[in-house]
């Protein structure tokens, strides 16, 4: 059955996530999960969605439910290291596998005023307040996308998408979303 999966499907994306409280042998035990497209029908399919539907119809079993289909390519853990200005932070990324990489990013689908010129008292805002949302938040993670012509920038920058866990709530929040919410930043597309 994995067999025929892996056979049927393309482009694969495997997400690893550490599991701090398990230990092999001194070593951090990874999860993961393997999602591709299909060859037949173009769809990103979940690989344990797909054993627990063919599990399902041979014998009644309750197993787990699978992490559901991303809707990006990949999800990192990260650290900010600097904070450029609202929209803009250098990041120490997870890649897997014991490989961290220092990267510029810029977050995807906003714009915030610059700090500098005449839109430099509301950069200036913008700014404190994505500092101030960092240091409210931990468990960071990006998520970028795979298709090159919108995952980067005219600088070259990495378009990310930021989430992490509000110390006060407990609630995942994405950084973008609260820069829209505050009045921070307006919606902006890659194309524009």
């Amino acid at each position: 059955m994995v067999q025929e999966w892996y056979d049927s499907h393309t482009d694969l994306i495997i997400r690893t996530v550490v599991n701090p409280t398990e230990y092999v042998h001194s070593a951090m035990r990874y999860v993961a999960t393997v999602q591709g497209k299909s060859k037949t029908t173009g769809q990103r399919d979940d690989l344990m969605r797909d054993i627990g539907t063919a599990t399902r119809k041979h014998k009644s079993s309750t197993l787990q439910q699978p992490l559901e289909v991303l809707e990006v390519d990949w999800t990192f853990p990260a650290a900010m290291t600097r904070l450029v200005d609202g929209d803009t932070q250098e990041f120490q990324v997870d890649a897997g596998f014991h490989t961290d990489r220092g990267i510029t990013m810029r977050l995807l689908g906003v714009n915030c005023p610059e700090t500098k010129g005449p839109s430099r008292p509301a950069g200036l805002a913008a700014s404190e307040f994505s500092r101030q949302w960092y240091l409210d938040h931990t468990d960071m993670v990006i998520q970028t996308r795979k298709d090159v012509r919108h995952s980067t920038d005219a600088f070259r920058r990495y378009l990310v998408t930021v989430e992490g866990r509000c110390l006060t709530t407990g609630i995942r929040e994405d950084l973008a979303q609260s820069l829209l919410g505050a009045h921070h930043a307006v919606p902006f597309m890659v194309d524009q």
